[in-house]
């Protein structure tokens, strides 16, 4: 089977979606798909978010990548941005709060739906791809792939939507209420054209069923998954003798009150601190990756600060190394009920248990969280977190050791690749 993949994120862009990507194509290939990727030039996917070189070496050999140039607008963006010498990473903060963005429709990565569209078209006249596979977010590649299948009815379109479109509580784009309107409309009319249609979530597929009743029989969940081979030659960092008497918490990954309130656990530890100041050395925690600046600056200026260790953005394979080095993970739940973080699956794979602290009561993490054995679930709330975090603190501190879950959970990308290939041959 050949499958062409239309997205905005691959390697070596180091973001979730791009994890998914990734590990999807690795997987697919070893099930004997022939791939090829089109996706944004190297230094366009790299100005916006981090390098992560350790993706980029899990692309097969075989498959082939097409890059193509942003639109007008954004290579403007990036060459002013490159003249100042300002990151596109703090760049992406003020796009979300200028009243301009939500002009674009249906989102940022609009103005380079003609140079995807070009690209594909040859493709599919070249590569001939029984499949095409786009993937969302950014939405904008859906709408390539809606033009796309418009101009070759007979290639099976698959929709992938690592975050919901319409009716997403939570979102990067700055939508007023004539954009929801008009989003609706939009992703109803794009819709049509699909094949199938594939999410993480089971949350994510009963509302898009309510929204969207004729794509009842032709919508799956496919996961966030973990990829098995992460884990085989990882070294954890090294604890020294003093380390190993403290509990480590582990957190990789974006921290941002948009998503996520870390508030709550930050005062449970200061209530916590204030009763039994001689905790302040059987406890540690590392947030790895990038973290708020108001969400650092409140911790900095607390009285749990000398509890906290930074770490900044680091390549997929050191994150799980840190994840194999802690007692616990620690989750803070979205503010939806219903995604589930792509991180979720990683701490899965790296078989520690969890300590989670859920924003909503009806999370759908919550119930794979459980399935963790040793795993901590509290709602985000002082008291019940100060409750959790003392039993933790002062138990015999301990590195828990359980067996890595492997190929075989439902979880793990070489399922989850078997079964998009069980969703295309039944197209």
């Amino acid at each position: 089977m050949k499958i062409l993949i239309i997205t905005a994120d691959f390697a070596p862009r180091g973001t979730s979606c791009s994890i998914r990507i990734v590990n999807l194509v690795k997987y697919l290939e070893k099930l004997g798909c022939k791939i090829c990727v089109v996706t944004y030039e190297e230094s366009v996917l790299t100005f916006f978010s981090p390098y992560d070189d350790s993706l980029r070496a899990k692309v097969p050999l075989g498959v082939e990548v097409k890059c193509v140039s942003p639109g007008f607008i954004r290579h403007c963006i990036i060459r002013q941005l490159t003249k100042k010498h300002e990151s596109g990473t703090v760049y992406k903060q003020r796009v979300k709060s200028n009243p301009l963005t939500s002009l674009m429709i249906p989102d940022p990565h609009v103005d380079a739906v003609l140079n995807f569209v070009k690209e594909g078209i040859h493709q599919i006249r070249v590569f001939r791809p029984d499949v095409l596979l786009t993937f969302g977010y950014p939405f904008t590649m859906h709408l390539v792939g809606a033009l796309l299948k418009k101009r070759f009815p007979r290639v099976r379109w698959i929709a992938d939507y690592g975050d919901p479109w319409t009716g997403n509580p939570v979102s990067e784009l700055v939508r007023p209420k004539w954009r929801e309107w008009l989003d609706y409309h939009l992703e109803k009319s794009i819709l049509r054209y699909t094949d199938y249609i594939t999410v993480t979530t089971e949350a994510t597929r009963e509302l898009y069923i309510r929204l969207f009743p004729s794509v009842t029989t032709k919508i799956s969940v496919l996961p966030m998954g973990f990829d098995p081979d992460d884990f085989e030659s990882i070294q954890p960092k090294v604890r020294s003798p003093e380390e190993k008497k403290r509990v480590w918490m582990v957190y990789t990954g974006r921290l941002y009150l948009e998503a996520r309130n870390p508030l709550p656990f930050i005062h449970a530890l200061s209530t916590l601190l204030q009763q039994a100041p001689f905790l302040c050395n059987r406890l540690k925690i590392y947030l790895v990756g990038e973290v708020e600046k108001s969400i650092k600056e409140y911790i900095m200026i607390s009285h749990v600060k000398d509890l906290f260790v930074f770490i900044p953005w680091v390549p997929a394979q050191e994150s799980i190394a840190w994840l194999e080095a802690a007692d616990y993970v620690l989750l803070f739940g979205n503010k939806s009920e219903l995604q589930i973080p792509g991180k979720v699956y990683q701490y899965l794979g790296s078989a520690r248990p969890i300590f989670m602290i859920s924003q909503v009561k009806d999370d759908p993490t919550i119930q794979i969280v459980l399935n963790q054995h040793g795993s901590i679930v509290v709602l985000n709330n002082t008291d019940q977190i100060h409750k959790a975090l003392l039993s933790v603190v002062l138990d015999n501190p301990r590195t828990l050791s359980f067996s890595p879950p492997g190929a075989e959970s439902p979880y793990s990308w070489p399922k989850i690749a078997k079964k998009f290939v069980e969703i295309s041959q039944k197209l």
